[in-house]
């Protein structure tokens, strides 16, 4: 956990590889058909002023992971794996090189968040979305320590019964009150202390439920390939909402806003998927870092 050349294939390798393809099928195929967006952003060419074409300014992104306005145009997933190997290698060097426990916990439970909250109202953009990171980085620390508590595993071991749904139902609470605003690569977080709730409710809820359904062989092969849904999920998603606000007459933003037709959607986008992840695993590994 604690080794930096370890996290560059999972995360790195992956995230460049799914952001170029996701890019050169932007260009070649979707960028002809979003009517959503400014037609400048899909410019290729130089201007008379010789400024950097808004397309181009997406492919060099790629490489600098600045998380800019219409940063990840093509994907915008992507900025997800970036973020998590900046926040892996800031947790990795507080633990490798701040021996003592005391100091290691304020660099990353406080001095990390203070940072993130001077960066915040500013247009300050770090390479690689490591603004981002500084947030991500203690709830990393925090969940680390619960891990490495044996007093902590014992507590929830034998409290679950009341801990699941005490979370289930403060999520919801907290979800209906509107109390809570969450943008996160807008830099709003509002109030903070809720998301790093928020982020061990959600995880804990997230885990026990899949350790109640650890024997269905369908959300077990879905959650041993999660990193290759994420990559591809989401260009896949909108070809298939394209095609159905065709083939139905509803426009795309009442088919996002439907339950039933989102389920049918999520249904579809993981059946296309399933192939491209027998793909991935069995003939091109290179591309998940294996």
């Amino acid at each position: 956990m604690l080794d930096i050349k370890r996290k560059v294939k999972p995360l790195v390798v992956p995230y460049i590889i799914f952001s170029v393809l996701s890019f050169v099928y932007y260009c070649l195929v979707e960028s002809k058909f979003r009517t959503d967006l400014d037609n400048n952003l899909h410019n290729f060419f130089f201007d008379s002023l010789g400024n950097v074409p808004p397309i181009l300014e997406q492919f060099i992104n790629i490489f600098m992971a600045f998380d800019i306005q219409n940063s990840f145009l093509y994907n915008i997933v992507m900025w997800f794996l970036p973020c998590l190997f900046i926040s892996s290698i800031v947790f990795i060097l507080c633990h490798r090189y701040i021996k003592d426990f005391a100091l290691r916990s304020i660099m990353l439970l406080i001095v990390c968040p203070l940072l993130f909250y001077v960066i915040q109202p500013t247009n300050i953009r770090l390479p690689w979305c490591a603004e981002l990171a500084l947030v991500a980085a203690p709830v990393m620390e925090i969940g680390y320590l619960f891990y490495k508590s044996e007093a902590a595993r014992d507590f929830e071991r034998k409290y679950r019964a009341f801990l699941l749904p005490a979370s289930i139902v403060a999520m919801v609470l907290m979800t209906i009150s509107n109390k809570f605003n969450l943008e996160y690569r807008q830099h709003i977080i509002t109030p903070p202390i809720l998301m790093i709730y928020l982020s061990f409710t959600g995880t804990y809820v997230v885990f026990v439920i899949s350790a109640f359904l650890r024997s269905s062989k369908i959300l077990s092969f879905l959650g041993r390939n999660s990193l290759i849904l994420m990559c591809v999920h989401e260009p896949i998603k909108r070809i298939v909402i394209k095609v159905m606000s065709m083939a139905t007459g509803m426009e795309t933003e009442a088919m996002r806003n439907t339950w039933l037709v989102s389920l049918l959607i999520l249904a579809a986008v993981v059946v296309i998927c399933v192939p491209i992840i027998w793909l991935v695993n069995n003939k091109l590994k290179f591309m998940i870092g294996k």
